[in-house]
């Protein structure tokens, strides 16, 4: 028993070859010179290769060719080293020249350094502060000085 006639397997045989020229024609399109060889690129990963390697090369040179250049300003200070009013090995007892209030809970104290003297405190330091009033045990806390001879101080 026959589940098609010739009269449709014409009609379906007609319809899948006219798909199939259409894409054919389509595919013939997109590849027309697919049997010549792909163009070949020229070397710009050799031109960015070089560019890399002269600015390392530069910034190598210009690195090592600086040299430190200290001002007579500086190398006279330097050679005049004034002693430090701080120091390690213990307290020192300093006078408060001036209290000038910030805000209402911060006020600026200024002490005097001894005649002479340098505060002599590196960067990022902190100077231990201890007082003591009569009959009372002994306050200390650490402050980090806002310039060499002020504080600034929250209440």
């Amino acid at each position: 028993m026959r589940f098609t006639s010739p009269a449709m397997t014409g009609a379906l045989r007609a319809a899948t070859q006219s798909r199939m020229i259409n894409q054919k024609q389509t595919f013939a399109g997109l590849r027309q010179y697919s049997t010549g060889q792909e163009p070949k690129k020229t070397g710009s990963k050799l031109l960015v290769a070089a560019l890399i390697g002269a600015g390392i090369a530069g910034g190598i040179t210009y690195n090592s060719a600086q040299t430190k250049i200290v001002p007579q300003a500086v190398k006279q200070v330097i050679a005049e080293k004034s002693p430090s009013a701080f120091s390690n090995e213990g307290f020192v007892t300093l006078k408060l020249a001036e209290i000038e209030p910030i805000t209402h809970n911060t006020s600026l104290f200024r002490f005097e350094l001894p005649k002479g003297h340098v505060a002599g405190l590196h960067i990022a330091s902190c100077v231990v502060v201890k007082h003591a009033e009569e009959g009372a045990k002994p306050i200390i806390r650490p402050y980090t000085p806002v310039s060499a001879p002020s504080f600034l101080i929250k209440k």
